[in-house]
């Protein structure tokens, strides 16, 4: 996500998750150091979930993807914020099954592989 504000809602849902044993990467645009702040807790508590920035941290990340299993995702305008998700008017498509899915998991797996987007 380009912003990321953690509500109460997003923050019960990720920590539901993770206590489930959910392996939960999220990928930050270099400017939204104080979502990494909001959510430190959590990622000295869950072994299983990771930040992820550009390492150049030049060019903006204005995706706004999600990937589950490499079997489902979705692929939207809605940042992770609770305006995004009860104000604005967003649209999105939710795909599960066939190619799609797993080529977008794929894409981010080779980003973290080549090291164009590093742990934060």
């Amino acid at each position: 996500s380009y912003v990321v504000y953690p509500s109460e809602i997003f923050m019960n849902v990720l920590e539901d998750a993770l206590q489930r044993g959910v392996k939960v990467d999220i990928l930050l645009d270099a400017n939204v150091d104080d979502a990494r702040d909001k959510l430190e807790k959590l990622i000295k508590k869950h072994k299983h979930l990771s930040f992820y920035r550009r390492k150049d941290n030049e060019e903006r990340m204005h995706a706004k993807t999600i990937v589950t299993d490499k079997t489902a995702c979705v692929i939207t305008s809605a940042n992770l914020t609770e305006h995004a998700m009860k104000k604005n008017m967003e649209a999105g498509v939710y795909i599960k099954g066939g190619e799609i899915p797993r080529k977008l998991h794929d894409h981010f797996a080779s980003l973290i592989y080549t090291n164009i987007l590093e742990v934060y």
